[in-house]
C-alpha cells in the first residue's frame, strides 16, 4: 500500500470517528419525553392515550383498577369531554373584582 493511500485511509477513519461522536452525543443529549409510569404495575405509560394502563387496567391518577371503581371508559370520556366543553362555554372575566358574584 503506498504512503498516500495509508493517509488518506486513516483520515477516512477519523472523519468516521468524528461523525459517529457527534451523533452519539446528539442522541445522548436530545430530550426525551417524562418517563410516565403507572402507579400499580411500573408499565410505561409514555405516548398512552387512553385513561388507564393497558398492562394491568388501572386508571391514570389511580392506584385501582377502572372495572374496580365502577365506572367504564365509555362512562369516563364522556364526562371528561362534557367538562372540557363546560370550560369552553363558561365565559372567563378575568379583570380585577370580576367574575362570579
Amino acid at each position: 500500500m503506498s504512503y498516500v493511500a495509508g493517509l488518506v485511509l486513516v483520515a477516512v477513519m477519523i472523519l468516521r470517528l468524528i461523525v459517529v461522536g457527534r451523533v452519539w452525543r446528539r442522541w445522548l443529549t436530545a430530550e426525551r419525553p417524562p418517563e410516565v409510569r403507572c402507579h400499580a404495575c411500573g408499565y410505561d405509560l409514555r405516548g398512552q392515550h387512553r385513561p388507564r394502563c393497558p398492562e394491568c387496567g388501572a386508571l391514570y391518577g389511580f392506584r385501582v383498577p377502572l372495572d374496580s371503581l365502577g365506572v367504564s371508559e365509555h362512562e369516563l370520556r364522556a364526562a371528561h369531554e362534557a367538562r372540557q366543553r363546560r370550560r369552553q362555554e363558561r365565559p372567563h372575566d378575568l379583570s380585577p373584582g370580576g367574575g362570579d358574584p
